[in-house]
């Protein structure tokens, strides 16, 4: 009876450790990256924080590709607090890793990961008008544009495809010259001026004769004069 009691223990040992081990394996170890993303945190979270994104050092640290991917999962958690997400975004497009521009337009276009947060999409649209000359990042923002209706968000928008600089962005901001809104007429101008060209000169000698508002057409005029565009 006893070597029969002795057995079952043993036999229930032997299924328990089982279990626990399969428990166990359920939950990675600790990696390398997840001690990289808390050092990241910690950093982020300090009143300093701004500090490190001027310092050229601590930058050289996080713009290789494996720290791009480790950013662009802390955007994404929404454990996360929004605010410390928002200087994620704002690292994210310090790095100018272009690897970076997927997940910038994600958080951007993509209502379930944004959530709708003007503050996110603010800071993503802004954070994609530092890939100066980048065809993806320009496709990404006009594809924002058509869809986004919140005014601010918009004028971010508009303000980075001017620093990106590309001119196949005027067909999508010449229109936005005769929005209703004004502040969409300002950055549009802005945003034009940045890009120039005959087009940019053209579509602004417009502005003059037909915007009635007089900051407006102060504002065109500016542009014009230093696209060289002036009339005399």
């Amino acid at each position: 009876m006893a070597d029969h009691k002795g057995q079952y223990m043993m036999k229930c040992s032997l299924s328990l450790s089982s279990v626990l081990f399969f428990i166990i394996s359920l939950f990675p170890a600790p990696s390398s990256a997840g001690g990289e993303s808390d050092r990241l945190l910690a950093d982020l979270t300090k009143p300093s924080w701004q500090s490190f994104l001027a310092s050229p050092e601590w930058m050289a640290q996080h713009k290789d590709d494996a720290s791009v991917a480790n950013l662009s999962s802390l955007i994404f958690n929404r454990g996360i607090h929004w605010k410390i997400r928002i200087r994620v975004l704002q690292l994210l497009g310090e790095t100018l890793n272009p690897k970076g521009i997927g997940p910038l337009a994600e958080m951007l276009t993509d209502p379930v990961v944004n959530s709708d947060c003007p503050a996110l999409k603010w800071n993503s649209a802004f954070a994609l008008g530092n890939f100066r000359h980048s065809l993806a990042a320009g496709k990404a923002l006009l594809s924002a544009l058509a869809r986004e209706d919140n005014t601010v968000v918009r004028e971010a928008i508009i303000d980075s495809l001017g620093r990106i600089g590309d001119s196949q962005a005027l067909p999508a901001l010449v229109p936005l010259l005769r929005d209703r809104s004004f502040a969409i007429r300002l950055s549009a101008i802005k945003a034009i001026g940045e890009i120039g060209g005959e087009g940019a000169v053209a579509s602004l000698k417009i502005v003059l004769d037909t915007d009635s508002d007089p900051h407006i057409k102060n504002e065109a005029k500016a542009v014009l004069k230093r696209l060289g565009g002036a009339r005399s």
